[in-house]
């Protein structure tokens, strides 16, 4: 039996162009993409936090996300205390529903345990995995823990294609993204 499901997880540095690349998967599809964030649930667990003292805030938008990033960060590692799992968990019930024919784009991988939980996923669902690491040149971790994280991710992962790019060079990614969406029929 063929793969009609496709599930594209990118990963990257902060700021490397993982949003950039998956803009042209989708510009270059031919068939349904969606993407989302293993991020998503915490930015909207913190908007909602937010709001509920009469502050408002969109994690979304950049400035807030870039005004914000220490504590969407604390707030991240609170939660993977408690559960290493809880992101990819939370996209891993998206998966279960995906219809044939269709792609899911996961844009903000950088840990390796998520990669295992999505992989087990995919593998269950029978779901056609495909790994992307993207390399800005000049972009290197955000702290600590992101250079730890990402450097047992590229040890542990044999990637279906890497993406160099210079800093700056946002149309090399978005077009690397729409010659991969072309390459792997999606």
């Amino acid at each position: 039996m063929a793969f009609t499901k496709h599930c594209v997880l990118l990963f990257g540095y902060a700021r490397a162009g993982k949003d950039t690349f998956a803009k042209g998967l989708i510009a270059g599809a031919s068939k349904p993409i969606d993407t989302t964030s293993l991020a998503a649930p915490l930015k909207e667990a913190l908007r909602i936090a937010a709001h509920d003292v009469g502050i408002d805030v969109n994690y979304g938008r950049e400035e807030d996300k870039l005004q914000d990033r220490p504590l969407l960060v604390e707030f991240g590692r609170a939660m993977r205390r408690r559960n290493k799992d809880v992101f990819a968990n939370a996209v891993v019930r998206n998966l279960g529903m995906m219809m044939d024919e269709h792609t899911y784009v996961i844009t903000d991988g950088r840990y390796f345990n998520e990669y295992n939980v999505i992989k087990e996923a995919c593998d269950t669902y029978g779901i056609n995995l495909h790994t992307v690491l993207i390399v800005r040149n000049g972009w290197g971790p955000a702290n600590d823990e992101e250079s730890t994280s990402m450097h047992e991710v590229i040890n542990g992962i044999a990637f279906d294609e890497t993406v160099h790019a210079t800093s700056g060079d946002e149309e090399a990614v978005l077009l690397a993204g729409i010659r991969t969406a072309k390459l792997w029929n999606l």
